[in-house]
């Protein structure tokens, strides 16, 4: 830690992993209770807590990883002001695409069709 600027790069993408599955645990308690599964079951709600905790966490984790070992293995640092503006960058992008894709699933967006122009949620 630089007691100049604070976290490093990689320790921001280490908290986040941290922050990224707290909240996708929550998401897990959330639509596993009784009275949301029927309204969330088969929406893209799922999807998107399943892809929070699978994905999200891989991605922040090879980029934690990268910022921490790539001056330890070829000596040179990396620029740590180029890096936190990658990692406000993504963070904020999974933030807004995973918020959206919760929103359409909370609206009731059924997966596994690939067409919705002949969907009539009503014969369900």
């Amino acid at each position: 830690m630089n007691k100049k600027t604070g976290l490093s790069t990689a320790g921001l993408f280490s908290w986040s992993i941290i922050i990224f599955l707290v909240v996708g645990l929550l998401l897990i308690f959330i639509s596993q209770n009784t009275s949301l599964d029927l309204q969330l079951h088969d929406t893209y709600f799922v999807i998107a807590q399943s892809h929070i905790l699978i994905l999200c966490l891989s991605i922040l984790g090879f980029f934690a990883a990268f910022y921490y070992f790539f001056p330890r293995i070829f000596g040179r640092p990396l620029n740590e002001g180029i890096g936190k503006i990658h990692f406000y960058i993504t963070v904020i992008g999974i933030i807004v695409i995973y918020i959206l894709i919760q929103y359409i699933g909370i609206l009731g967006v059924p997966r596994r069709y690939y067409r919705f122009d002949n969907y009539n949620p009503a014969a369900r």
